[in-house]
């Protein structure tokens, strides 16, 4: 039966890129631009997650230094090919990545278009030697700045030329951050003006009310997780 499912053609719709990397090439990149390891910080036994963590700070703990990569063209290739590498020995035919476009633009001071461009490439190049439909989903981080970065995201993608691989929004991190309140309205007009589609984590813990407002409110097509949906009393019919 393992056997079977392994080999059956699959698809992947919610996987971050730094999360998909192979834990060596990880380590080995970490290493090669001698980046600071935060205290306490064990690379060989937190980076990876083999059991249920007790909640989501523990869970997300190995992003204190996912957050440090890639930091040049060539690291961003070597994590491409291998998120698309780990994908094709589980026989997936079909993905959509999310990443952090702005915050790779950061991490390398260069434009958000460029860093956009970069991305797109090299998925589309992976996408051809494994064989792999690949679709890119760019994510916004809650909080204060979240309306500005949508529209910068926008902008760049306007830039480069609209370009199909990107198919998606995201809006992630703590759910409890307060963002800007025109951010909802963002995001439905990106969807009506590109056509590109609406993805929102909630109720990936704490509030179930996080998921009915992805829904009314933000009008997503798909929700991140939503196993806080249980906890709710109230009719979603």
């Amino acid at each position: 039966m393992e056997h079977h499912i392994k080999n059956m053609d699959k698809g992947e719709l919610h996987v971050h890129l730094n999360g998909l990397v192979s834990t060596h090439l990880v380590i080995d990149l970490l290493q090669q631009q001698g980046a600071e390891i935060p205290d306490g910080f064990d690379l060989e036994k937190d980076l990876t997650r083999l059991t249920p963590s007790p909640d989501l700070q523990t869970y997300l703990k190995p992003w204190q230094v996912l957050r440090l990569i890639p930091q040049g063209r060539t690291a961003l290739n070597l994590m491409v090919f291998s998120a698309f590498e780990n994908l094709a020995r589980q026989n997936v035919k079909f993905v959509e990545l999310r990443s952090s476009v702005i915050y790779l633009a950061l991490l390398n001071n260069i434009t958000v278009p460029e860093a956009l461009l970069w991305l797109t490439e090299e998925i589309d190049r992976a996408s051809s030697k494994y064989g792999i439909r690949g679709g890119l989903i760019l994510t916004v981080s809650r909080g204060d700045y979240a309306a500005e970065h949508l529209r910068t995201l926008l902008a760049a993608y306007v830039a480069i030329g609209k370009p199909g691989k990107i198919v998606g929004l995201d809006l992630a991190c703590n759910e409890d951050t307060v963002s800007p309140t025109e951010l909802p309205q963002l995001y439905r007009k990106a969807k009506a003006d590109f056509g590109l589609k609406v993805t929102i984590h909630a109720g990936e813990t704490g509030n179930p009310d996080n998921i009915m407002e992805a829904i009314t409110e933000f009008d997503a097509d798909r929700i991140g997780h939503g196993t806080a949906a249980f906890k709710s009393k109230k009719s979603w019919n």
